[in-house]
């Protein structure tokens, strides 16, 4: 109840922010990336880096800052090898399939050029959101043991936070790279699952 009531007020905010800017400077943005899983231990130790792609659109408040609403995916491949590794036991005749951990995110986000110029800028940023986790289903079969488990599907906080740079490619198109830590919260749930995002994209003025 607490999740869908966060995820509620964030599906609020954002859709204000969307109305609120609309006498802003808006763009467009998307991009795409790695992601490496970084807690908790097991996702850390047992899943492989994997993709990332999102995007969303911004408003300018001013030359240096901006916010930003955006929808982003992560997509998590189980290390099958590092597994059996864990459990004792050899790749050979022993089989893992499934087990894909996903990411899916809404985010608010906030913008801070530190050092802006007219062709490169650094910039700092953040935001804080909501996130769906989902685990697909699964087969093992090992030391002469089948093991089958269905996915699972959790939702928590998210709230992350990174540093980025920004080319201007010409009038109408910005490139950009970015690295952040996304964070989520409460700590006990099970959909607890950060990682680090390493983005490239293009953001499209609509001047």
């Amino acid at each position: 109840m607490k999740l869908l009531a966060v995820f509620l007020l964030v599906t609020t905010a954002c859709a204000q922010l969307v109305r609120a800017q609309s006498e802003s400077e808006m763009s467009y943005c998307i991009h795409v990336g790695g992601g490496f899983p970084y807690k908790p231990q097991p996702f850390y130790d047992l899943w492989a880096p994997g993709i990332t792609a999102g995007g969303g659109v911004s408003f300018a408040q001013s030359r240096l800052t901006s916010l930003s609403v955006m929808i982003d995916f992560g997509s998590f491949p189980l290390d099958k090898e590092r597994f059996l590794k864990a459990l004792g036991l050899p790749s050979d005749n022993n089989t893992l399939s499934g087990y894909r951990t996903s990411i899916l995110s809404l985010t608010g986000n906030a913008k801070y050029v530190w050092a802006p110029s007219d062709l490169t800028s650094l910039y700092v940023v953040g935001g804080a959101g909501v996130l769906v986790t989902t685990t697909s289903a699964g087969e093992a079969s090992y030391s002469g043991y089948e093991v089958s488990q269905s996915g699972e599907t959790h939702a928590a906080g998210t709230a992350s936070a990174g540093l980025g740079m920004e080319w201007t490619l010409a009038a109408s198109l910005d490139l950009y790279t970015e690295l952040r830590y996304a964070y989520s919260f409460p700590r006990n749930n099970n959909a607890n699952t950060d990682y680090i995002p390493l983005r490239m994209g293009l953001r499209i003025p609509m001047k």
